[in-house]
């Protein structure tokens, strides 16, 4: 379950042009195909089903129910379509288009920094991995300290990868260019 606030909620439902139940310009189609080549999901599955169906709705039980590191993601990409529709159209983003899309880019960027983030990259990488955790003392090991961090993560057992979507997407090539520029 991502941790989008009420408020981040409400700029990104702007950016995105979801008041009355559409995402932008998507089709159905397009929509289903746009996410599941950011974050290889389905959209028009049943677990994203909610109220009416609408594109909109399905990417609010989307926020809902995936984690921080796919919803950043998507969240980053469809920034991104944004940016690049606008462009196409030959429109330049007016300064109140440009706050908010910078303000998007900033949620994706904090949920791509959140502690649940840099677990699922530990458990890839192993110890001994430098690596930077947000609320950590720089130098201080990890394998000690991200248990206070992030409860019910534990270091010395194994981190079993089977049917786990999202430790499968943390290796995935289109992923890691995504987090490195959340730096």
């Amino acid at each position: 379950m991502s941790e989008i606030t009420a408020q981040e909620k409400q700029k990104l439902e702007s950016l995105l042009k979801m008041k009355q139940g559409y995402l932008l310009n998507f089709t159905d189609a397009a929509l289903q195909a746009f996410v599941f080549k950011s974050v290889g999901l389905d959209i028009r599955s049943e677990k994203y089903h909610r109220g009416t169906g609408s594109k909109a709705n399905r990417m609010r039980e989307l926020w809902a129910q995936e984690p921080n590191l796919l919803v950043a993601k998507l969240l980053f990409d469809l920034c991104q379509y944004y940016q690049d529709f606008k462009q196409k159209k030959g429109e330049l983003l007016s300064p109140e288009e440009q706050a908010l899309y910078t303000a998007c880019i900033a949620i994706s960027k904090r949920l791509a920094n959140s502690v649940e983030v840099v677990a699922l990259l530990l458990k890839k990488k192993g110890p001994g991995i430098p690596i930077f955790v947000p609320g950590m003392e720089e130098g201080a090991a990890w394998e000690k300290t991200l248990p206070n961090l992030l409860p019910g993560y534990a270091t010395d057992k194994p981190q079993p990868d089977a049917e786990n979507e999202t430790v499968f997407l943390v290796t995935s090539e289109n992923i890691m260019p995504f987090l490195m520029s959340m730096r």
